[in-house]
């Protein structure tokens, strides 16, 4: 018998075919407690005569339920129950008689407990709606019943008691017995009404032990609109915590798990690789001399400090080296004492004041004594860079001069610093370069795309880049006039241009060599296409600083009549977006006034507007480090003269 039973198991096991079940009934027994609350407003009835009232009451007994099933779609279905409920409940209060001691012939006060308890036991009803929310009907990992409920009494009984509980020496009389406990009376209730209605919703869920048979277990909420009492104010609810066990009837499918079809794979056809051929017509153009403005690094002045700390953090240069600081000035920051030595080596007349401050005494307890070990750091790096001691000077604060908003963490950051205040010297200089050369003009650049599929050729496209272009064209075959843009070099009459072409994954380059003897020279005065300078502001402020007026003077000096400056403003983030909005205006207008009191109406100004800290074109340097958001707090200046 084992080894036939062994025999189907392992053939089954083999069966590729599946089963699929579809249940058409459900039923199932469940079990639990019932919890019900009470809410009484009587003092007689028919059948209890009292001195005092009943309010809230708390009952526990046992419910059970038998519950059919009809599943109508995959999630929704209908219920029908049957059950048995004990909603019993015990009302309690306090009493209290004058009474006089038979000995002592003393007056006083008799306290006792009236006990109102209530045996209802009930058959309920209740049709429902049931909605399967997560899985599906017959497989509902949480599901939802809803329906009226109905109940009719099965019993309705009560007894009335009392207790005395102070004094002790108190007791009741009793046919002739003397007893503290005493039963006022013990009946049944004439008044029950005959049915209750109400409502039900409750959350389930169907735990599987087979195909057929699961584990249910439920929790249910039922509130009872009708009185208990036909006499009397009596209402209950309760919470149903049940468990069953449900038993599926239905009918299962088999099928083939025949795996679909799959089309026999196209005819390969090998194509040739992709590729790009190129041709170009002459260059037209000209040479353009001239000189070139530009605008050194903007230096935050200042070195930032960790919390607590007098240690110059790791990541400032503290010797000079052949190393370069790179185009970034967030990034440059780091080579911020090794700049400021070079100023005041350029600059022998220059002096340079050290101003140590702390985030304040809540945070750096230390205080000045704190500040004046930073001042010193500085001042001992500045001395191994070669500036003589004599030219240096401190100081010390708990606040720095130009405080930040020391309520935020960001503020407290940046107050934890050492301003290097220089004299006699500018931190930034706009420099003219002398005889720059500059090819200009523009050729016809053809591509071709050969090789490949035939068919993909229209929808092709060739990408083509060089310094000055940088575009898309649709099609396989092109003829595009590009610009063309390069430095001359300071020996030699030939200039290379190159240009990057792609598609359809074939990449290559275009070289060319353009011969500038024979091209026509122009001369401009000053070229200004890759200027761009940063003046920086103070925390909360739109006044121009010494230096950024002096930059400033530096800028309108070198400027040829016609010119035109724009100004662009940014800010930190440390502030909200309309104040941020306005001192962008501020700082904008005073420099735009500023200009104008030193050259008249020789130039063009114009402004721009602040959009989410920062004008339209400005990108913003890191908000997430101190010298990041004091250069966000500054104006970009841009220059177009004509040429």
């Amino acid at each position: 018998m084992r080894f036939t039973i062994s025999l189907l198991l392992l053939f089954t096991s083999f069966d590729v075919r599946a089963q699929t079940y579809t249940e058409s009934f459900a039923a199932r027994i469940q079990g639990g407690v019932l919890a019900t609350f009470h809410s009484a407003s009587f003092s007689s009835t028919r059948d209890v005569i009292d001195c005092g009232g009943y309010g809230r009451g708390v009952g526990l007994g046992p419910i059970f339920n038998a519950i059919a099933e009809i599943p109508f779609s995959h999630t929704l279905g209908m219920g029908i129950g049957v059950g048995y409920a004990d909603r019993s409940v015990t009302f309690t209060r306090t009493n209290t008689y004058p009474i006089r001691d038979t000995v002592t012939l003393q007056d006083g006060t008799m306290t006792t407990t009236v006990s109102h308890a209530s045996t209802l036991s009930y058959l309920e009803f209740q049709p429902d709606v049931r909605i399967a929310l997560i899985g599906n009907y017959s497989e509902r990992i949480l599901g939802l019943s809803i329906g009226p409920r109905i109940a009719l009494p099965l019993t309705s009984n009560f007894k009335q008691s009392e207790e005395i509980v102070s004094p002790d020496s108190a007791v009741f009389i009793s046919n002739g017995q003397r007893t503290q406990e005493r039963t006022i009376k013990e009946a049944s209730y004439t008044t029950t009404s005959k049915v209750l209605y109400g409502l039900s919703a409750g959350v389930e869920t169907l735990i599987k032990v087979n195909q057929k048979t699961s584990i249910v277990p439920s929790l249910a909420f039922d509130m009872y609109f009708t009185n208990l009492l036909t006499d009397a104010s009596w209402t209950t609810w309760g919470i149903r915590a049940e468990v069953g066990i449900r038993y599926s009837i239905g009918s299962s499918a088999l099928h083939e798990d025949m795996p679909p079809a799959v089309p026999p794979p196209p005819p390969l056809i090998a194509y040739t690789p992709v590729a790009i051929a190129t041709t170009s017509s002459a260059f037209v153009g000209e040479i353009v001399t001239g000189n070139q403005l530009y605008a050194t690094k903007p230096i935050v002045n200042a070195v930032f400090f960790d919390s607590a700390s007098a240690e110059i953090p790791p990541s400032y240069r503290r010797a000079k080296d052949s190393s370069k600081s790179g185009s970034d000035p967030v990034e440059a920051h780091s080579w911020v004492l090794v700049r400021i030595a070079d100023i005041m080596a350029r600059n022998p007349a220059a002096t340079i004041v050290l101003e140590g401050a702390t985030s304040g005494p809540a945070a750096e307890p230390e205080g000045i004594i704190l500040a004046q070990k930073r001042t010193q750091s500085v001042h001992s790096v500045l001395i191994k860079l070669g500036v003589e001691e004599h030219r240096i000077q401190t100081s010390a604060h708990v606040f720095p001069q130009v405080v930040s908003n020391n309520d935020l963490e960001g503020g407290r950051e940046e107050n934890r610093r050492v301003d290097l205040i220089v004299h006699n010297a500018p931190l930034q200089e706009w420099v003219s370069t002398q005889r720059f050369a500059e090819l200009r003009g523009q050729m016809t650049l053809g591509a071709v795309q050969v090789g490949g599929d035939p068919t993909m050729r229209d929808s092709a496209s060739i990408h083509v880049a060089s310094r000055f272009i940088d575009t898309t064209i649709r099609g396989s075959r092109v003829n595009l006039v590009v610009p063309v843009r390069a430095p001359i070099p300071g020996e030699g009459d030939t200039v290379h241009v190159q240009f990057a072409l792609s598609s359809s994954g074939a990449y290559t380059t275009f070289d060319t060599v353009i011969s500038t003897g024979s091209l026509t020279q122009r001369q401009i005065d000053l070229q200004t296409d890759d200027f761009e300078a940063i003046l920086r502001f103070d925390y909360n402020s739109s006044e121009l600083t010494a230096d950024v007026k002096d930059l400033l003077q530096q800028l309108v000096g070198r400027l040829p009549q016609g010119s035109t400056i724009n100004i662009l403003g940014s800010t930190d983030i440390l502030g909200s977006e309309a104040r941020n909005r306005m001192l962008s205006e501020m700082r904008a207008t005073n420099t735009m006034e500023f200009i104008r009191s030193i050259s008249g109406s020789d130039f063009t100004i114009n402004t721009s507007q602040l959009r989410n800290n920062v004008a339209e074109g400005v990108s913003r340097f890191s908000d997430s480090t101190p010298q990041g958001r004091f250069l966000n707090r500054s104006i970009r200046v841009r220059v177009y003269t004509p040429n």
